[in-house]
């Protein structure tokens, strides 16, 4: 607080910095963009030093009934019917006689706004005409692009995301802004999507400014989100196209090291293959050249040519080794061992054991995130298939049976159900991610549920696909002891539930992948089916031995393609015991409580185990019966369910990759015994 003898001791600068300080917090090197919605506006009272007419001279329909101005003004130096005790305090305060605004000023003549109506939005005040001034033109040029196209009306909450509080943004996050700005409602204008998808003198789309400056969020929303829906192909083609200098938006952001707007762009489906047209290089080459291992890793995920050359001859891999570049040596070792693994020669043409009639089963693990391994096993295996066949063939088309439990059904059900290619389930992978482990945990159920109908539709059903036969293993946990119990697209009601002409594909997915602490329990009695099943092999392999013999057919089974979701190094646990607990004894509680976190650790590493007895007990039935059986898991660094990195998910991606191409053989024999179904 400050008294009076301090008020006589100190200057009227010294009192003025005192108080700012008392009522503001904030120092003198703060800007003072503040968005505050001003009741009223009197220009009695100011003079208008500069205003721009925003919407002027615009050919759409809206800018006749809707305006906008920015105004620079100040005050008038006479002023009548102010008291003597308010003129004091504003003159330490406030130093009202130097004192310039920055004002938006909106009005309607009818439509968006009432007939007449008039809002005032302060957007800057300060008592330095330079900065005031500078204030200006800054937010001038800003909210020309915005709201000089469409003449949308404006609020807080848009000005606060335009106007942030270190100052105005860089222009580069506009198409965030306009989108965000789209979205809200009513404010949607229908001139505001064809400046979204327009192309400036250089050839530039918004994707490519967005790009250039790093905005992933930006190119995101271009790209997939617009308020018109999905851009049509030839917009998309335009957005994602080089420019005058022969740039795409992928290699602008592959050159300045944008990693996460490179994947953006590699999600929303830019060609990783694109070269620079005056030197011929791919982003692959411009990665090389630089040494960014992350986006390098992006690069070949997403399917990158590593044996391509740019127009001096060289490829990727002589371009690393060549550069100096910090990172390149790192570059350069892991694309060394990929390309050696890509082009190495087979070195086993045997066959897989003898055939033998009977089904063919695909069975995928249950993991969290770590699906993304099996969409790369899966996406390498089509690989593969496509070689052998063509494109004539769809890699689950080729088997009789398939299986996912938890995030293997999502996989899977995108396949059968969706109809989606492997491609498009890795891209969707991603977005389906940020949607479900972004937030809070456990994801409320209502949420849960709205993201599992928007990944897989609100109306299939599991009959509407008869061939292949699909099963999505689940936990019964309103009974002891819990049940497994298995969603099919075949047969009669099971254990007095929903027969499967009634259970809806996206409730069989979210039932499976209800992971304890992770997700609720889903109709309040299903649990992750991992905690019964989570490698579902020998539950399948039963199902189709009992189906086969109440047929009357002999129970044999031709193939068994397992995928898991990588395995990672275990780890020592110290404590799973639960003592009895002296509430008074804080050293007691602590040791339950470890106890207790140790024991769910165990828990739910068994809800995503990707190897162990599982995979013998899988290998001796099928010895057994004389069933090829092929079990594809690689080694990896421990990620958790709902890791959302994309580094280290990309990293986990890339690994898959390599083992891969390591085991390729395994790949071939595979795909040779489909080639003849």
């Amino acid at each position: 607080m400050i008294g009076p003898r301090a008020l006589r001791a100190a200057s009227v600068d010294q009192i003025r910095k005192r108080l700012r300080s008392w009522l503001y917090a904030r120092n003198n090197s703060e800007m003072p963009y503040e968005i505050q919605k001003l009741g009223d506006f009197e220009y009695s009272r100011w003079d208008v030093v500069e205003e721009y007419r925003l919407n002027e001279g615009l050919p759409n329909a809206s800018a006749p009934n809707l305006t906008h101005s920015l105004v620079l003004a100040k005050p008038r130096t006479t002023e009548s019917g102010v008291g003597w005790a308010w003129a004091v305090f504003r003159y330490l305060f406030f130093n009202f006689e130097n004192s310039f605004k920055v004002v938006l000023r909106e009005h309607s003549q009818g439509g968006v706004l009432p007939a007449g109506k008039v809002e005032h939005f302060q957007l800057f005040d300060s008592e330095i005409p330079e900065e005031s001034t500078a204030a200006f033109k800054e937010v001038n040029e800003l909210l020309q692009v915005v709201l000089g196209n469409g003449g949308v009306s404006v609020d807080e909450g848009i000005l606060q995301q335009i106007i942030l509080d270190s100052g105005p943004v860089p222009r580069q996050e506009l198409p965030h802004i306009l989108l965000s700005w789209n979205k809200s409602g009513p404010l949607k204008h229908p001139d505001l999507q064809p400046h979204l998808e327009s192309i400036d003198g250089d050839g530039n789309s918004l994707v490519h400014h967005a790009a250039e400056g790093g905005y992933h969020e930006s190119v995101k929303d271009l790209l997939s989100n617009g308020s018109q829906g999905n851009p049509n192909e030839g917009a998309r083609d335009n957005l994602l196209g080089p420019n005058a200098e022969g740039n795409t938006p992928l290699l602008i952001a592959v050159r300045n090291g944008h990693f996460e707007a490179a994947l953006s762009l590699l999600l929303a489906g830019a060609d990783p293959n694109v070269a620079n047209q005056a030197l011929g290089d791919s982003p692959l080459h411009t990665v090389a050249r630089q040494g960014e291992t992350d986006i390098m890793k992006a690069l070949a995920v997403f399917g990158a040519d590593l044996d391509v050359k740019n127009k001096a001859g060289d490829t990727p891999l002589a371009l690393a080794k060549k550069s100096s570049s910090e990172g390149a040596s790192d570059c350069y070792k892991l694309l060394e061992e990929l390309v050696a693994e890509s082009t190495r020669p087979y070195n086993d043409e045997s066959e897989l054991q003898a055939t033998i009639p009977g089904p063919f089963l695909l069975c995928c693990d249950g993991g969290g995130v770590r699906g993304l391994v099996e969409v790369v096993l899966l996406q390498e295996l089509e690989r593969h298939l496509c070689l052998m066949c063509g494109s004539d063939k769809t890699l689950v088309d080729c088997f009789d049976w398939v299986a996912g439990t938890s995030t293997g059904s999502l996989v899977l059900a995108s396949l059968v159900y969706k109809k989606m290619s492997v491609a498009l389930v890795k891209r969707s992978f991603f977005h389906f991610k940020d949607a479900l482990f972004s937030g809070p945990r456990p994801l409320p159920a209502a949420e849960t549920d709205r993201v599992a109908k928007e990944a897989l539709g609100d109306t299939q059903v599991l009959t509407d696909v008869v061939q292949p036969r699909v099963i999505i293993p689940v936990t019964i946990g309103d009974y002891l002891p819990p049940l497994l119990h298995l969603m099919c697209n075949y047969g009669e009601a099971r254990q007095g539930q929903k027969s499967p002409s009634e259970r809806k594909v996206w409730e069989a997915v979210r039932a499976s992948a209800s992971a304890p602490t992770y997700f609720p329990a889903f109709e309040n009695k299903f649990l992750d089916g991992g905690l019964m099943a989570n490698n579902p092999t020998l539950d399948v392999m039963t199902e189709v031995i009992k189906v086969s013999e109440s047929a009357g057919q002999p129970p044999q089974i031709g193939l068994v393609v397992s995928l898991g979701t990588g395995v990672a190094a275990g780890e020592h646990v110290e404590d799973i015991n639960i003592p009895h607990v002296d509430w008074w004894s804080v050293s007691e509680l602590t040791e339950a409580a470890q106890g207790a976190l140790n024991f769910l650790k165990l828990i739910l590493s068994e809800v995503t185990a990707s190897s162990g007895s599982e995979v013998d007990r899988a290998a001796a039935w099928c010895s057994a019966m004389a069933t090829p059986y092929i079990r594809l898991s690689p080694p990896i660094s421990p990620i958790s369910l709902n890791e959302i990195d994309n580094k280290k998910l990309i990293g986990m991606m890339y690994d898959t990759l390599l083992y891969s191409r390591r085991n390729k053989e395994q790949f071939r024999k595979i795909a040779k015994r489909l080639k003849s179904v």
